[in-house]
């Protein structure tokens, strides 16, 4: 779903589908390759990264 978020444009609720993914499956989010590219893509399209996109992409292992 938050690939579908950021393909439609709302990137908080981008975001915020990624935390809930986060709570039911944290070990399945963390290594997904689909997360990374999701967090990078989120990354780009924002003009400056937010605390709480930052601490998401380093829980993941991104570097931002």
């Amino acid at each position: 779903m938050a690939r579908a978020w950021l393909l439609h444009g709302n990137r908080e609720r981008t975001l915020a589908e990624l935390n809930a993914a986060r709570k039911v499956a944290p070990n399945a989010t963390r290594h997904h390759p689909s997360v990374s590219e999701t967090v990078r893509g989120l990354a780009t399209a924002e003009r400056r990264v937010t605390d709480s996109l930052a601490g998401f992409a380093q829980w993941v292992g991104i570097r931002l």
